[in-house]
């Protein structure tokens, strides 16, 4: 057999490519899972132990400190932007504000009652305003137990940089009959003449005040009052008041001050004529820190009447301390103070207008009155006050009924001693609906007379208001008067059992101008009397209307 050149090529080529291939075959045809079980094992039996990398012998470079520094950026550029476009803030139109009002309407005994109020509150600068109003009863069941009452105020401002200058006018007239005195008159034209009453007051005053600033440190008020009477029982006095008062801040919390009254008095009582002097000089330290207040001063005063030759003078203290003990629900108060009340017919006749035209002027004085107490609010809802005093009062006033009946003399207690207890809770029940209730209790101990007529110990007063969709205003109020002594025969003390009044009102709003009003007084149809022989009336009903412009 021949071998073929070309067959021994061929075959050197097969075997070179063989070998070629198995060293390009690292697994050397085992399986790779196979292989590395192997390695795996090698390891394991090796009696060599493991090395740690010598990472401390690693070389180590230097860091350089690094440091980052903030630069402004700027880049040129040919872009202007467009300049900003102010938007117009759209705000629904403000409400017309309503200065002025007329009241009118009538009732069962008041035919009509008649309200005007005028006042101008769009000027910074200056201010005025008019308030008159007009009520009479009629057709009444107790004969000569109707009234007319008018009444008028016109107030004036000006303000300027420095100070505020105020001008007041308050007029009052009414007419009215003692009804109480039923004594035999030669004729019904006699009994109306001794029985008529009516008086005229008129009060004009002005002050000079400096508005508040915090850069300086004193405020002041200069006040001057006109104040006269006159009525149909020939009784008349004229009063002139100063009442000068100011406060001058002298450090951080601490402020001095006065308050003043120097009241001149001319008038003519029961047919004889007196001259009055009246001083209240109080000078006090208020000083405040943090949670804490304290007020302390003196009240000096000092009476002259010419008629009697009388002079009276006193000198109380003035101290008040406050601490909050919470922040707005708790703080505790107590108090030392006293001082004179200058009792004036001018004032009585308001209070009693059945007050006889013969009576004895002169102060009370209160020599002690010490207090305490805590006040505070809870939430946003409800707030309170409650108070418990003892004081001892020099003088003090008292409406005696004479043996008439009719007619109001004024006692005098040599010393009265009151100890009151105050209490007052208002709670707003919801955004509309607010009630509150307040009780006060005297217990009043007299040394020279039998009893303090006409002063209830305890009176309770339940109050609320309801207002829906702002346009319908409910209000009601309950009165409750404890038992009272109204006078005496001898030693019998003649008293008025105990009473509720309720009285109830509601306005309704039409529109933005008209509203409708309605009023029930004495709605239990109480059978009382406030001064003894003068009865109240019953039930009272009044309505009518309101427009605002």
């Amino acid at each position: 057999m021949s071998i073929n050149i070309k067959h021994i090529f061929f075959l050197g080529l097969m075997i070179g490519f063989s070998a070629l291939q198995a060293q390009n075959n690292p697994l050397d045809g085992k399986d790779k899972l196979l292989l590395e079980n192997d390695r795996i094992e090698d390891i394991i039996d090796s009696d060599k132990p493991f090395q740690k990398i010598p990472k401390d012998a690693a070389p180590q470079g230097e860091i350089s400190q690094i440091k980052f520094e903030s630069k402004d950026l700027y880049v040129e550029t040919d872009f202007e932007p467009a300049p900003p476009t102010p938007k117009i803030l759209q705000l629904p139109p403000p409400k017309e504000l309503k200065n002025q009002f007329i009241k009118a309407g009538f009732g069962r005994y008041s035919t009509p009652l008649v309200q005007l109020y005028l006042h101008d509150g769009r000027d910074r600068a200056y201010d005025y305003g008019l308030d008159f109003s007009h009520l009479s009863a009629h057709k009444d069941a107790v004969q000569y137990r109707n009234f007319r009452e008018n009444e008028g105020r016109f107030n004036l401002g000006y303000l300027t940089d420095q100070n505020k200058f105020t001008g007041e006018l308050k007029v009052y007239n009414t007419s009215y009959f003692n009804y109480a005195d039923t004594a035999a008159r030669s004729s019904i034209q006699a009994l109306e003449d001794t029985i008529g009453m009516g008086f005229t007051q008129i009060d004009f005053g002005a002050s000079v005040l400096r508005n508040f600033d915090s850069d300086i440190p004193i405020d002041y008020d200069l006040g001057a009052r006109v104040q006269i009477y006159t009525g149909r029982r020939n009784n008349r006095e004229l009063h002139l008041v100063l009442t000068p008062e100011g406060d001058y801040e002298i450090g951080d919390g601490i402020e001095v001050g006065l308050t003043s009254n120097f009241t001149f008095t001319s008038g003519k009582i029961d047919s004889a004529n007196q001259a009055r002097l009246f001083v209240d000089f109080s000078p006090h330290l208020n000083y405040s820190s943090g949670d804490f207040a304290l007020s302390a001063g003196l009240k000096m005063n000092y009476y002259n009447n010419n008629a009697d030759s009388a002079n009276v003078t006193s000198t109380t203290p003035q101290v008040e301390l406050r601490y909050r003990l919470l922040p707005r629900e708790l703080t505790v108060f107590a108090g030392l103070t006293g001082g004179m009340t200058y009792n004036r017919y001018y004032d009585l006749i308001r209070v009693n207008r059945f007050l006889s035209s013969a009576v004895e002027i002169k102060p009370s004085v209160e020599t002690l009155n010490v207090y305490g107490g805590i006040s505070g609010q809870l939430g946003n809802q409800a707030d309170y006050n409650a108070q418990v005093s003892y004081k001892t009062v020099k003088d003090a006033l008292v409406y005696m009924v004479p043996a008439d009946g009719a007619y109001f003399t004024l006692g005098y207690d040599s010393l009265m001693k009151v100890l009151g207890i105050d209490v007052e809770v208002n709670y707003d029940l919801q955004e509309n609906l607010r009630a509150g209730a307040k009780v006060v209790y005297n217990n009043y101990t007299t040394s020279t007379l039998l009893r303090n007529f006409h002063a209830t110990p305890l009176k309770l007063e339940v109050y609320g208001s309801y207002i829906h969709e702002e346009k319908l205003t409910v209000t009601g109020e309950l009165n409750v008067f404890g038992t009272t002594p109204m006078s005496n025969e001898g030693e019998t003390i003649l008293r008025r059992s105990s009473l509720f009044d309720l009285n109830l009102g509601a306005d309704y709003r039409l529109n933005e101008q008209i509203s409708l009003w309605l009023e029930f007084n004495n709605l239990l149809n109480a059978n009382y009397q406030r001064w003894y022989n003068y009865a109240e009336r019953p039930i009272d009903i009044k309505g009518g209307i309101t427009v605002s412009f």
